[in-house]
C-alpha cells in the first residue's frame, strides 16, 4: 500500500522490530530451568501441572492450595541436591543477569512503541 511513507516513521519501526528480534532471540529457555526441573523429581512436577496450575488465555494461575507430592523428607532431599549441583548458582547467576539486562531493554523499548505510535498516528492522521 505504499505505508509508511514517512522515512523517520520507517526507521523508527525497523528499530523497535530490530530490537525485538534480538530479545526474542535471548528467551531461550535457560539452563537453569533446565538443570532444576532435571533434579526435581517427575512425580512432583507432573502434580504441580495436574492438580496445581491453571491457565485462562495469559494468565497463569498457580495455587496454594495443593496437597504435596511428596513428602518433607523428599523435599528436603530434593532441596539439598539442588544446592549441591555445581552448575545450578552459575546458571542461576547468568539467568539473573540475563533478566536484569532484558528488563533495561524492555524499557526503553516501550519508549520506543510509543514513539512509533505516536509517528503512526501523525502518518494516517487524526482518527474519525
Amino acid at each position: 500500500l505504499g505505508l509508511p511513507r514517512d522515512k523517520a516513521l520507517k526507521d523508527a519501526l525497523s528499530d523497535y522490530y530490530l530490537i525485538i528480534g534480538g530479545v526474542a532471540a535471548t528467551n531461550d529457555l535457560p539452563r537453569y530451568r533446565e538443570l532444576v526441573r532435571s533434579l526435581i523429581p517427575p512425580e512432583a512436577q507432573l502434580r504441580l501441572w495436574d492438580d496445581c496450575y491453571e491457565r485462562d488465555g495469559r494468565k497463569e494461575t498457580l495455587s496454594d492450595a495443593c496437597e504435596p507430592a511428596l513428602s518433607n523428607e523428599e523435599s528436603r532431599n530434593v532441596v539439598e541436591t539442588l544446592r549441591g549441583h555445581p552448575d545450578i548458582v552459575p546458571s542461576l547467576t547468568y539467568r539473573l543477569s540475563q533478566a536484569a539486562a532484558l528488563t533495561k531493554v524492555l524499557e526503553a523499548q516501550i519508549v520506543k512503541g510509543e514513539a512509533v505510535i505516536a509517528l503512526i498516528d501523525a502518518e494516517l492522521g487524526p482518527s474519525r
